[in-house]
């Protein structure tokens, strides 16, 4: 990550966060660092997860939104809450508000039985929040979705070319700690690959 953004010449900060007891329940203390973020920095933020190669500047792309918060939206409806744009807008920290509420509280009912999903995960209950402001027609908070190039799974077959180059690459780091060999063998490959790319831009 740190290396693309140098080459980039992007400016950003990391945070670091102390571990749950398992994934998911680490994927749910995402908005309450996120909420820090927008209280610490001024002005439009772009989150991104820290096991990602950035391809290219975003911040073109990003200035096409208007909304308070966007991230990825997939046809089923689920949302990928690796990257999201996060507006410097009442709007936003409303939405963050709600959706770190729902997090605290699927933490706190847990009794260790929370699948390790992205429906059980941060992306889940973000998801729950955005829909039920759509339904009810809340216009307090407007959220918008990217399109999949914007932040794509590495191995994930989807139409992402329809709508321009891969900005951001998600190299799934949870699959380190599963016990899918294929999955984790092409992550390995697929890390080899950009270290490689990234030490030719160094040589060229």
């Amino acid at each position: 990550m740190k290396s693309t953004l140098d080459a980039l010449g992007l400016d950003y900060k990391f945070f670091e966060v102390k571990p749950e007891k398992n994934w998911v329940r680490t994927t749910l203390l995402k908005p309450s660092w996120i909420l820090k973020a927008r209280e610490e920095l001024s002005g439009p933020l772009l989150y991104i997860d820290v096991d990602a190669f950035v391809h290219e500047d975003p911040w073109p792309y990003l200035s096409q939104y208007d909304a308070d918060l966007a991230a990825v939206g997939y046809d089923n409806g689920d949302l990928n809450s690796a990257s999201g744009w996060i507006n410097d807008t009442p709007g936003a920290r409303e939405l963050l508000t709600r959706w770190l509420g729902g997090a605290d509280n699927r933490r706190g009912a847990d009794t260790g039985g929370l699948e390790p999903t992205g429906e059980n995960g941060d992306q889940g209950v973000l998801r729950q929040a955005v829909l039920a402001a759509e339904v009810a027609g809340d216009e307090s908070i407007k959220f918008q979705r990217f399109p999949v190039n914007l932040t794509y799974i590495f191995d994930r077959i989807d139409w992402y070319f329809l709508y321009g180059p891969v900005l951001i690459e998600q190299l799934q780091a949870s699959r380190e700690s599963t016990q899918h060999e294929k999955r984790l063998a092409r992550r390995r490959a697929r890390l080899v690959e950009l270290e490689d790319s990234i030490q030719s831009r160094k040589t060229s």
